[in-house]
């Protein structure tokens, strides 16, 4: 119910989330400096790191979590990462953009998304192959556990990328 709200409501929700992570990672922090060393304090330590890193990938504009609805909500633009992808598209395609005051916002975060996308693409396509090629090498010989990790990264890596490319090529259609 809360998307019906007004924006400063939605923007607080969005927001909670991420707080929570914040205020739990620094007790466990907290927590951990006062405690003498002991499997509990390791414990603390990796709880916090994790909440830590979790905020930040919430945060995170470019992935279509908190972060990308507190911006789409401070700017005020229902749908910004498809319409600004959109955007690209069309720019690529030739077309003249609409909304003259929201072409910056759509460049901007357009270019910012499909190139943190791409780098994502790659990463996975990278750090995924490793992970395969080695769970596969218990299993297979080297040769066949290589093309099975490229498969498979390539397989997720290429369901990363369609989902920006589509909304690239629908900005050149419509």
């Amino acid at each position: 119910d809360i998307w019906a709200a007004a924006r400063l409501p939605r923007i607080l929700v969005s927001m909670a989330g991420p707080y929570s992570n914040l205020v739990l990672s620094g007790i466990a922090a907290l927590a951990a400096l006062l405690l003498a060393p002991s499997g509990w304090q390791d414990l603390l330590w990796s709880f916090s790191l994790t909440g830590y890193v979790l905020a930040l990938v919430n945060l995170n504009p470019l992935l279509e979590l908190d972060g990308y609805y507190i911006v789409m909500d401070l700017l005020e633009i229902p749908n910004l990462r498809a319409r600004a992808l959109a955007y690209l598209g069309s720019r690529l395609g030739g077309r003249a953009a609409p909304e003259p005051r929201l072409r910056r916002v759509f460049l901007l975060f357009g270019a910012a998304s499909l190139a943190y996308g791409i780098a994502v693409g790659v990463g996975v396509l990278l750090v995924y192959r490793a992970y395969m090629v080695d769970i596969a090498d218990s299993y297979f010989p080297h040769q066949y556990a290589q093309a099975i990790g490229w498969v498979l990264a390539g397989t997720m890596s290429l369901i990363i990328l369609h989902r920006l490319f589509d909304g690239l090529r629908l900005g050149r259609e419509g």
